[in-house]
């Protein structure tokens, strides 16, 4: 980076990350860049996602792996597991 700290480098390149209405994203996930969670989707806590992630569908792990879809889960009990929906203003196209 030619003497340029890796925290003003502007290393970051291609299409953005694209979170649709009333997805969730658990605390301290990994999101490529391009990919597409889908609305109403769930990404559990600590999961890595590479590829998009369809409507009502829950993933987690790393690779972020489909798992089944908690139908019966209310927001109380998302944000208990450390999920945040993702509309606070973070800067993410939708």
């Amino acid at each position: 980076m030619d003497g340029v700290p890796a925290s003003r480098a502007s290393f970051v390149t291609g299409p953005p990350l694209r979170i649709e209405s009333g997805a969730w994203i658990g605390n301290n996930c990994g999101l490529y860049r391009g990919i597409t969670i889908g609305a109403r989707a769930i990404v559990a806590p600590g999961s890595v996602v590479t590829r998009d992630v369809p409507p009502e569908t829950m993933v987690s792990g790393n690779p972020a792996r489909r798992v089944p879809y908690p139908r019966t889960l209310s927001e109380a009990g998302l944000e208990a597991l450390g999920a945040s929906r993702g509309d606070e203003g973070t800067g993410v196209e939708r």
